[in-house]
């Protein structure tokens, strides 16, 4: 026997012919002409109950389709048979491509009748396919212009008005075609054809629950979970014990008291989102977003518009274009990106900032702290970790870190107190300070550098600045040019100084001993020795004089350009090397 292809005669039964190959079951090849019933309105209600009634047959109606049994399939037929008709005319707008389209689904639902699972009920399956049929056969129809004319004439019947109403229709006519079509088939579905929420969700397989609209949409205290859709008016949503998704064009979004996930989508508005008990992704554009009291992690993509992100129990990432960020009281990670702007944050945990011509301002940070930018200061305090800052052509600010500092800028100045695990600064063309550290690295051009209370080694390069160190614990070593340089209270074992064009100016602790190495040329090189500690001195000048107000015994005369000598009983060596400059060996360290 050959396959089987439904047909209608009318509102009667279903009756089934033999197919004698498989091209006649191709899609396109559907017998047209046969006369569908075409249900107005009041006709349609009058159908509501019949799913009601067939749903307790339902179980032994799927197993004969399942089966192929013809019975079954006429039994489907008589059940749905007038309700499809009535969906496929409204969407397609004539008699003639409804009639193909519901031909077309019974087909279908024939051929795959194995592949149905009973995750949806049967009629609600056929339904499903139905719709796509009426796709699939309204892509055709576009592509036939020759059709476009009958077109337009059968459209006038696809959304009834009142008898004599025809401004009235061609106005709905016009309404219903600018809608989306997966916003129009919800139209159809609900409001022409009196389909419930939860079945107009299974047939089109989307969530229940989802609103649609062109103008302002308002929703307020529902259940479960529910997609919002609107365009060209703003949408406003308060209280839901479920998830909510918004999608907007051209309005402003608020939502509140949500107990479940938010995910917002917005263009050309601002988003106000405010107590959410899960997670919250907002993707807007062109309009400010402010996010508050989200209880899971939250993502924020914006661009032109200001970020405001606070109490997000989670982690947080914004990444904005063109606007400044503030965040606030974050208990997870921060990763927060913008441009043109300035972004600012408080309370946060571990920290990543990337900003492009915009300045950064934060502080209380969890965990490490990571930030980039140019064109704009950074000032950083309080962070519970190590601290990575990365500044070009401005300042950089960064307070109390209990881990290690690690500064790069260009162009600005840099100033870090109160990392005692250690920093590097490396800098250009701007002053440097360092203060309270633990070991530091230092170096910069074109600016003066400045280290106190170094609780271990310091390590200068600079050029074309001066370097001052007071109160440093462990070696200095210090090579510079075109600036003096200044060092005291080192109680390291090791103190040297290469300097070119500048004065030098070291004063030793003596504690215990200090090996003291010190050049320069074109300026005054001063040593203050500790007094009661042998020394073994080596001093060389050109062009100038070696002076000593300290007792030596000294092989070479003082006040001349060479001399090696010994204070007390030697041991601690200190050499001295100037060129055009004198060199002025002093006592007065106790």
């Amino acid at each position: 026997m050959g396959s089987l292809r439904p047909f209608s005669n009318g509102p009667g039964p279903l009756s089934v012919q033999a197919c004698d190959t498989e091209e006649d079951l191709a899609p396109g090849r559907i017998a047209a002409g046969n006369p569908l019933l075409r249900l107005d309105f009041a006709e349609e209600a009058s159908l509501a109950g019949q799913d009601e009634v067939a749903s307790t047959a339902e179980p032994a109606l799927v197993e004969g389709c399942r089966r192929g049994d013809l019975s079954a399939f006429e039994e489907l037929y008589r059940s749905q048979g007038p309700r499809m008709k009535s969906v496929a005319f409204n969407i397609l707008g004539n008699t003639t491509d409804a009639e193909d389209a519901v031909q077309e689904a019974f087909l279908r639902v024939y051929r795959a009748r194995g592949a149905f699972r009973g995750a949806a009920r049967l009629s609600t399956w056929t339904f499903r396919i139905l719709v796509n049929a009426c796709h699939d056969i309204g892509r055709q129809r576009r592509r036939r212009k020759d059709e476009t004319q009958l077109e337009g004439a059968d459209q006038l019947a696809a959304f009834a008005a009142p008898a004599g109403d025809a401004p009235l229709r061609v106005a709905l006519e016009k309404a219903v075609a600018r809608l989306r079509p997966r916003h129009r088939d919800v139209f159809v579905l609900f409001e022409v054809e009196g389909f419930l929420h939860r079945e107009i969700a299974e047939i089109l397989d989307i969530p229940e629950g989802t609103h649609t609209s062109h103008g302002r949409l308002s929703f307020r205290d529902g259940e479960g979970r529910h997609r919002l859709e609107n365009s060209f008016g703003a949408v406003d949503v308060t209280g839901n014990e479920g998830d909510v998704t918004v999608t907007n064009q051209n309005g402003a979004v608020k939502v509140a008291d949500v107990q479940g996930a938010l995910e917002v989508t917005n263009r050309f508005g601002g988003v106000d989102v405010r107590r959410v008990r899960g997670g919250v992704v907002v993707g807007g554009s062109n309009g400010s977003v402010l996010l508050a009291d989200a209880g899971g992690p939250s993502r924020i993509t914006n661009s032109f518009g200001a970020v405001e992100a606070s109490v997000i129990r989670g982690d947080l990432a914004v990444s904005n274009a063109n606007g400044h960020v503030n965040v606030r009281n974050v208990a997870g990670a921060a990763d927060l990106r913008t441009s043109f702007g300035a972004l600012t944050f408080d309370d946060v945990g571990r920290l990543v900032v990337v900003n492009n011509n915009g300045r950064v301002a934060g502080a209380n940070v969890g965990g490490p702290a990571e930030v980039r930018t140019s064109f704009g200061a950074v000032e950083l305090s309080q962070v519970r970790g190590d601290a990575l800052v990365v500044n070009s052509n401005a300042a950089v600010t960064l307070r109390d870190v209990t881990g290690t500092a690690d500064v790069r800028t260009t162009f600005g100045r840099i100033e870090v107190r109160g990392a005692p695990k250690g920093v590097r600064a490396v800098g250009g063309n701007g002053e440097i300070t360092v203060a309270d550290v633990g070991p530091a690295y230092v170096k910069n051009s074109f600016g003066l550098v400045q280290a106190e209370r170094v609780a271990g080694s310091l390590e200068v390069e600079n050029s074309n600045g001066a370097v001052r160190a007071a109160s440093v614990k462990g070696n200095a070593t210090v090579r510079t040019s075109f600036g003096g340089v200044v060092l005291s209270g080192v109680e390291g074992p090791v103190v040297e100084v290469r300097n070119q064009n500048g004065a030098v100016e070291v004063e030793a602790s003596g504690s215990p001993c200090t090996r003291i190495s010190l050049a320069t040329s074109f300026g005054a090189l001063r040593v203050r020795l500790a007094q009661g500690v042998g020394y073994d001195v080596t001093a060389r000048t050109s062009f100038g004089s070696i002076r000593s107000e300290v007792p030596m015994t000294a092989s070479g005369s003082v006040g001349g350009d060479s001399l090696t000598g010994r204070i007390g009983a030697g041991g601690c060596v200190v050499t001295l090397t100037d060129s055009n400059g004198s060199i002025d060996i002093l006592g007065s360290v106790k």
